[in-house]
C-alpha cells in the first residue's frame, strides 16, 4: 500500500490525500567526469541523448537552418531509435559544413568531453517534466535551452534565467538559440549556476527523513506548527469581505496546511481588540481625501502598527513555540518583530508586491513612502525565507531590499479545489467578465472598448450568441469606466454588478464564457503580480483573455484555454477571430480537472514548509 509520495519537484501531480516529500534530483558536480570546465564561448550548440521523434530534433535542425550567425555550429550526438531518424539527421548534416554528428551510445567520459566542447546544450523536447540531461549540462556550467513547463520554470527560478533559457510555444526558434549563445559568450570565466538542495548529502538526508516519518508514524503532537500573521487591518475572512483576494489566499493556505497535518494559529490584525472597524473600510473611501487627511491616516497607521505588535506579543506568549512564523507582508506592519518566538522559529515572509511603492505611487494613499519603505525592507531582510508570488517580483525584491536571491522562494497562487463543484450555466449572451478591483493597471477601459467596438457594435455572434460584458467589483477606476461606457452608448452591452460576496460572485462567474485579466506594470517596470483571478477563471472552466504572466503560461500548459495579448493590437486580433472561442462541455470539464491537479494549494504549502525545514536543518 502506498503511504507517501516522493517527487523530484513541486510541479509533479500527486495524490493529495497522502504525505508528499519533494526531494530534488541531485546535481553531477561531485562526479569526476562532470565537473565544471571552461569553453563556454566557442559557439557550439550541442544536442545529446537518445534521438527520438518526441525529443524535437527536427525542430532544432529547422531552427538552426534559419540561424544567420556565422559563429554557430551544431553538434548532434547520441543513440538513434530508428533508421528514419538517422537518415534525416545524416542528410541534414552532410549538406552543411557547420553540422556534425556522432551516432551511438556514449560513455560518461565521451559525453563529458562533448559537453566541455560546447557553449550551449539544447534540449528541444516537446514535453519535459524531469530531465537528468538538463541537470548534467547545468552541473558542467553550460547554458541550456529547454521548453517552458511548470517544472523547468522551477529550475530556472533556482539557477537563474541567465543559465536556463526557456522557449515559448511548441518548438525552439532561431532567436532562442542566438540569445543563449550570446549569454554564454558574455558570462564570466568560472561562473557556475546556483543549486539548492541538490547535493548528494541533501538528497540522501531528504530520503532518510521521509522514510523515518512514514515508517515511524506521527501524531498531532509531532506535527509542524505554523503561526500565520496577517497585519493588514482591512483584511477579513468573513463574507462579505472588502478584500476577497487576500481572503481566498489565506483561507486556502490554511486549509491546505491542515490537509498536510500542519498545525496553524492565525494572528489576524482585523480581529485584534479595537481594530475590527478597519475591515469595514472600502478602498474607494481612500480616494481623493487630500494631503492633510492622508498624513492623518499615516499617523493612525503608525499607532496601529505599535498596537498590533503589542497584541501579537501578548497572544504569542500564551502559545506553543512554532516551527515557522509566516507573515503576509502589509504596509506599516511588522508583526513578526513583536512575536515572542521570533528568534527560535524560522521566519517566512510572503510578499505580493512592493507595497510601500504601490501604496504611495499607484494608489496615492500614503505620504510616508520613506517610512513604509524602511519598514518593508526591515521585514524582508529579517526573514529567513521570502516567498514571492512570481519570478519578476523576486527580481524586484532583490533590487528593492538587496536580498540574496537564494533566500527567495517563488510560490504563485493556487486553485481553490471547491470551484470544481460549481456547476456551469449557459447565459443568453456570450459573456466576457471581469472580477476584482477596478484599478488603472488592469486597463479595463481598453479591453471593454475593444470588445464593444469589434464584437458588440458589429452584432457578432460567438458560439451562436450575442456578446456582453459584465464587471464585478469596485475601485478607484470604476467611475472612469462607467463614464466611458455611458458616453460611447455601450450600456446595453456592459453591465456593472458592483462588489458581491464571494459565493455570489462565483455563481455569476459560472455563467460567463471568458474571463478578463489585463494586468500591466504600474510603478514597476514589470508586471510582477500572481493574479488570483486567473486561477478562479480556470477552475470554473472559463476561457481566459489576459496579458502574459508566468501564471497564465502555467495554466495554459495545464490545459486551460488562454488567449495572450501584449498590446491593444494583439487583443483586437484575438477578437476579430471569434471562431477561436467556444469549447465543448467535455473539453471544459477536462481542463478544469487538469488545472486543479496541477495547481493545488497543498503543493504551495509543501514548497514553503520544505524551504523552512531546509533552514532549520
Amino acid at each position: 500500500m502506498t503511504r507517501a509520495n516522493i517527487v523530484l519537484n513541486s510541479a509533479t501531480p500527486v495524490d493529495g490525500s497522502l504525505p508528499t516529500f519533494v526531494i530534488p534530483h541531485n546535481h553531477y558536480r561531485d562526479f569526476p567526469n562532470f565537473s565544471p570546465v571552461g569553453g563556454q564561448g566557442n559557439g557550439v550548440l550541442l544536442y545529446f541523448g537518445l534521438i527520438r521523434d518526441y525529443k524535437g530534433l527536427d525542430d532544432l535542425t529547422s531552427a538552426f537552418d534559419e540561424l544567420t550567425r556565422r559563429d554557430a555550429s551544431l553538434r548532434i550526438v547520441g543513440k538513434p531509435k530508428s533508421v528514419d531518424v538517422v537518415a534525416r539527421v545524416s542528410a541534414f548534416a552532410e549538406s552543411r559544413s557547420n553540422v556534425t554528428t556522432k551516432f551511438g551510445y556514449l560513455s560518461d567520459e565521451d559525453l563529458a568531453a562533448e559537453v566541455r566542447q560546447s557553449s550551449v546544450v539544447v534540449l528541444p523536447y516537446r514535453a519535459m517534466h524531469n530531465s537528468g540531461a538538463l541537470l548534467l549540462a547545468l552541473s558542467m556550467a553550460r547554458t541550456v535551452v529547454a521548453p517552458r513547463t511548470p517544472s523547468t520554470e522551477l529550475i530556472r527560478d533556482e539557477v537563474g534565467a541567465e543559465w536556463l533559457h526557456l522557449y515559448e510555444g511548441p518548438s525552439v526558434t532561431p532567436g532562442d538559440l542566438s540569445d543563449a549563445l550570446d549569454a554564454s559568450a558574455a558570462r564570466a570565466a568560472g561562473a557556475r549556476p546556483r543549486f539548492v538542495g541538490r547535493d548528494l548529502a541533501d538528497v540522501g538526508a531528504g530520503h532518510s527523513a521521509a522514510y523515518r516519518r512514514v515508517l515511524g508514524g506521527h501524531d498531532s503532537e509531532d506535527r509542524t506548527m505554523l503561526h500565520y500573521l496577517v497585519g493588514g487591518v482591512r483584511i477579513s475572512l468573513g463574507s462579505p469581505s472588502n478584500t476577497p483576494g487576500p481572503r481566498t489566499h489565506i483561507l486556502n493556505f490554511l486549509r491546505a496546511a491542515g490537509e498536510r497535518n500542519i498545525g496553524t494559529r492565525l494572528f489576524l490584525a482585523s480581529e485584534f481588540p479595537l481594530l475590527g472597524r478597519f475591515s469595514r473600510v472600502e478602498q474607494t473611501q481612500y480616494q481623493n481625501i487630500g494631503t492633510a487627511r492622508t498624513v492623518t491616516v499615516d499617523v493612525v497607521r503608525c499607532v496601529i502598527m505599535v498596537w498590533s505588535g503589542l497584541v501579537t506579543f501578548a497572544l504569542s506568549c500564551g502559545r506553543e513555540c512554532p516551527a515557522v512564523l509566516y507573515e503576509r507582508l502589509s504596509v506599516f506592519q511588522s508583526l513578526t518583530s513583536f512575536h515572542r518566538y521570533k528568534r527560535s522559529a524560522v521566519r517566512v515572509v510572503e510578499a505580493n508586491g512592493i507595497l510601500s511603492r504601490e501604496t504611495s505611487r499607484d494608489r496615492n494613499i500614503s505620504k510616508a513612502e520613506w517610512l513604509t519603505r524602511a519598514i518593508e525592507r526591515h521585514v524582508l531582510r529579517r526573514a529567513d525565507v521570502v516567498v514571492a508570488v512570481s519570478d519578476s517580483l523576486a527580481s524586484e525584491l532583490v533590487d528593492f531590499a538587496r536580498l540574496d536571491r537564494s533566500r527567495i522562494l517563488v510560490v504563485p497562487n493556487g486553485l481553490d479545489s471547491s470551484l470544481l463543484t460549481v456547476p456551469r450555466t449557459t447565459a443568453t449572451h456570450f459573456t466576457f467578465g471581469f472580477v476584482g478591483s477596478v484599478v488603472a493597471w488592469h486597463d479595463l477601459n481598453t479591453v471593454v472598448a475593444s470588445i464593444c467596438k469589434h464584437l458588440c457594435e458589429k452584432k457578432v455572434l460567438v458560439d451562436g450568441r450575442p456578446v456582453a460584458v459584465e464587471i464585478i467589483g469596485d475601485g478607484p477606476a470604476l467611475a472612469d469606466l462607467r463614464e466611458l461606457v455611458e458616453t460611447a452608448g455601450w450600456t446595453e452591452f456592459v453591465s456593472f454588478a458592483g462588489r458581491l460576496p464571494q459565493a455570489d460572485a462565483i455563481k455569476r462567474m459560472a455563467g460567463w464564457d471568458v474571463g478578463i485579466a489585463g494586468h500591466r506594470a504600474s510603478s514597476s517596470s514589470t508586471m510582477y503580480h500572481s493574479p488570483l483571478k486567473l486561477y478562479e477563471y480556470a477552475g470554473l472552466g472559463l476561457e481566459i483573455v489576459c496579458t502574459p504572466s508566468a501564471d497564465a503560461r502555467a495554466l495554459q500548459s495545464s490545459g486551460a484555454a488562454v488567449h495572450l495579448y501584449r498590446t491593444e493590437q494583439d487583443l483586437v486580433a484575438i477578437l476579430e477571430h471569434p471562431e477561436g472561442f467556444g469549447r465543448s462541455p467535455r473539453d471544459i470539464q477536462a481542463s478544469r480537472q487538469s488545472v486543479a491537479d496541477d495547481h493545488t494549494w497543498e503543493r504551495r504549502v509543501d514548497a514553503v514548509v520544505d524551504a523552512a525545514e531546509a533552514v532549520r536543518a
